[in-house]
């Protein structure tokens, strides 16, 4: 049976290393992107180079020198194996607003990501470039032509699967066809998400995709040549079909309303104020952050005993921290905050936690969050610690709770489970409190409640990215 099996995957890796033609001059040879052939007296100019294997294989349909490789962006499926190219005969082009990402790869993937490096999401980037820098000897730009051995592809600037991505658009005869990278997959698909992914939000990828497949719609290609999957006919009709998915898609993914003005918001109607700067109150036991704090990390259960648990813990100055515990001891019974729980491994949910330990509180989280607080270099995941400027790169966790798990805290029954939604790794802590079941989701939900349009909760997204 094991010699049956490891027949079968030979044949079949045999079968799949084959050159394809889809249409007349054009090639397919496919590893780990489509990489395009075109083809005159022996040589060849690629569109997109994927591993290299095709390097091996070019003399089965008469290619004895490559003498340009033309990259759609700069993702490194698309480019890995440019270090197999013989740079003596063979030159690189790809858009000018990419060449950076090419020829200095490590300037976009930091080590110690911030938030406001180049190209990143809350610190994580959404570049993807090569390994080892790539030398480009021609950038192009959008409109330019380029004009190999009769024949003629025009650039058309094509960004939103990547900020400059690039399309190109070859006549053949009464047809076009079209080099279009990743913006679509057949079946108007999207390639990924996460190349899209820009702004935590805000639309700004995706919107530049809409634009982008507008553009390439009015320019009526017959077939696209994806960087991924099969050639897509009917290609027109298809961008026809993406672009209404797109923008259905729209509605469901942008934030409910905009997060440049939350300080300019009323008081929330379920709160009462206090005597405490900052803190409203929910619940006979429960507070929270008023209006002039939102978009912070801050809410808190104070028991008859003045223990008090906290829920989450992030993104003001440890001085604001010191006022309010004192307020708070002062007006509001508090004794000793135990422990906070934190609700998922993004940092600005735990900037405060050198100063809270100095307080003597513990730290609670799930087990699979754990670690993301401990050793977040580990990972490579928007909004980890680091990126805060917090003071520090690591936050021992205390107890480490499992989903599903029920425990006790002065007389309360706390109750974990997995939660994911913004991120996989997160938990939600719910408990029955003052006659009410609450519930503590971290960023997974969010609304206005003084506007009707987000009276239901909808879904915060970020997209996490494994480019390690």
């Amino acid at each position: 049976m094991i010699r049956l099996l490891a027949a079968f995957f030979i044949l079949r890796s045999l079968a799949l290393a084959e050159f394809q033609q889809p249409v007349p001059d054009v090639f397919l040879w496919r590893d780990t992107c489509n990489v395009y052939v075109l083809k005159h007296n022996g040589r060849a100019l690629l569109i997109n180079l994927g591993d290299g294997t095709v390097l091996e294989h070019l003399a089965e349909i008469g290619v004895k020198q490559v003498e340009w490789v033309l990259f759609t962006d700069h993702h490194r499926e698309q480019c890995q194996g440019a270090s197999k190219l013989d740079r003596q005969t063979t030159q690189t082009a790809a858009p000018k607003d990419e060449q950076a990402f090419f020829e200095t790869p490590n300037e976009f993937r930091h080590w110690n990501p911030r938030l406001n490096d180049k190209f990143t999401v809350h610190g994580s980037s959404y570049l993807r470039p090569p390994a080892l820098p790539v030398k480009i000897d021609k950038g192009l730009a959008d409109g330019d032509t380029f004009t190999w051995n009769g024949f003629t592809l025009t650039c058309v600037s094509t960004p939103g699967h990547s900020p400059g991505g690039m399309s190109f658009m070859l006549k053949q005869g009464e047809r076009t066809l079209a080099f279009t990278g990743g913006v679509m997959h057949d079946g108007a698909k999207m390639t990924n998400w996460f190349d899209t992914e820009w702004d935590y939000g805000f639309a700004k990828g995706l919107d530049a995709l809409i634009a982008t497949v507008d553009k390439l719609i009015a320019l009526k290609p017959d077939t696209a040549f994806a960087s991924q999957g099969p050639v897509i006919a009917n290609a027109t009709a298809q961008f026809k079909t993406y672009k209404e998915r797109l923008a259905q898609f729209r509605p469901d993914y942008v934030r409910g309303y905009p997060v440049d003005n939350l300080s300019k918001r009323g008081p929330h109607p379920a709160t009462q104020p206090t005597k405490a700067h900052y803190i409203v109150q929910v619940t006979p036991h429960l507070y929270m952050f008023g209006p002039e704090m939102a978009g912070k990390n801050f809410a808190i259960i104070i028991a008859d005993s003045g223990h008090a648990l906290l829920l989450d813990c992030g993104l003001f100055p440890k001085l604001v921290l010191e006022r309010i515990i004192s307020d708070m001891k002062e007006f509001l019974g508090l004794k000793q905050i135990d422990a906070c729980w934190i609700s998922h491994l993004h940092g600005d949910h735990f900037t405060l936690f050198p100063a809270l330990k100095d307080h003597g509180v513990k730290f609670w989280t799930m087990d699979s969050i754990a670690d993301k607080c401990e050793n977040p270099r580990y990972y490579d995941y928007p909004a980890m610690i680091g990126a805060y400027n917090a003071g520090f790169e690591q936050a021992k966790i205390d107890r480490i709770l499992k989903a599903g798990e029920v425990i006790e805290w002065e007389g309360y029954k706390l109750h974990i489970d997995w939660m994911p939604g913004q991120t996989e790794f997160g938990n939600a802590l719910w408990l029955e409190l003052d006659g009410k079941k609450i519930v503590f989701t971290g960023d997974n939900l969010f609304g206005d409640p003084a506007d009707p349009r987000t009276e239901r909760p909808r879904m915060r997204q970020r997209t996490q990215q494994r480019h390690h």
